[in-house]
């Protein structure tokens, strides 16, 4: 994996830094409120050691989540690196499902579950939330608990809640 280039940005949004990683392919990784240099371990680990800052390359994509984080875009017509991130067949799936919540809107993780024909998957669901690679742009923050109650986001439960809010959702 050592012949892979990529380009980030680190770029501060209304929920913290976004650490926005691009391959050849498109956008495979972000990052939310975390320092940059642990950003770069995780890069480096996960994908290459070929990694430059490049913030005008990723102008558009940060244009595009500005607009997002201004309520001025709902969706994301990005391209998007699935390959480089070698997902299992389940993962795939699940985020395809979240891909398909629309703005503004949730749903449980029995919903997903349901939705990919494995009923009793509530929790590998929720495993394939975590290591989503996308944050926002694939909106695992839109699965929340059958209860209602919100359950759990990688980068903390309050970003969850603000991102929720910031689409206009009101949870109990």
């Amino acid at each position: 994996m050592a012949n892979i280039r990529l380009k980030y940005a680190y770029w501060q949004s209304p929920v913290g830094y976004l650490f926005l990683l691009v391959g050849d392919k498109g956008l495979c990784k972000i990052i939310i409120n975390r320092p940059l240099e642990d950003c770069l371990v995780i890069a480096k680990k996960r994908y290459s050691d070929n990694i430059e800052a490049d913030q005008e390359a990723l102008g558009n994509i940060i244009l595009i989540l500005t607009h997002y984080f201004l309520g001025r875009t709902r969706s994301f017509n990005l391209e998007l690196d699935w390959e480089i991130n070698k997902a299992t067949p389940f993962q795939k799936k699940v985020w395809q499902v979240l891909a398909q919540i629309p703005y503004g809107q949730v749903r449980s993780y029995q919903w997903v579950a349901n939705k990919i024909n494995v009923p009793q998957g509530t929790r590998a669901v929720g495993a394939a939330n975590r290591s989503n690679p996308l944050p926002i742009v694939i909106p695992c923050h839109r699965v929340i608990n059958a209860d209602g109650g919100l359950g759990g986001y990688r980068a903390g439960v309050q970003i969850k809640q603000t991102l929720l809010e910031m689409e206009g959702v009101r949870l109990k």
